[in-house]
């Protein structure tokens, strides 16, 4: 093996081990944003048939924030309030066309959290602060 195919071999490794070691963190930290949506909003694990999820982060140093969304039938969104502790006892308000919002007491030190349904695209959006 030559000198600059064994720098080869060498740049790769190093390339691969630092991919994986990203991964890995990527993987660590959006477990860790859905945990603490989940803990913030008082809510159940998302359902098993949940489609499109998203989640990411917002603020800064001193503000955080969390935006989840995903679609699922609409047995499982009912089912899913229910059987979350933030939204089971929350009367929803109504908005139009045909959404409704549950303004949660938060859990975990979080300041606010959100629920907001839409019931003709069978979508569900979270929102969760701490300040």
């Amino acid at each position: 093996m030559t000198p600059k195919q064994k720098k080869l071999l060498v740049a790769s490794a190093a390339c691969l081990l630092l991919a994986a070691v990203a991964g890995m963190f990527l993987y660590h930290n959006h477990r860790s944003m859905i945990a603490c949506t989940l803990e913030w909003g008082r809510l159940a694990p998302f359902p098993e048939s949940a489609r499109e999820f998203t989640i990411r982060a917002e603020g800064g140093m001193f503000t955080r924030a969390f935006r989840a969304s995903f679609t699922a039938d609409p047995e499982a969104i009912e089912k899913w309030l229910r059987d979350s502790p933030g939204t089971r006892d929350v009367s929803p308000e109504k908005l139009p066309p045909n959404r409704r919002r549950f303004k949660i007491s938060p859990g975990g030190g979080a300041q606010g959290a959100r629920v907001t349904v839409d019931d003709d695209a069978h979508a569900v959006a979270i929102y969760v602060y701490w300040s």
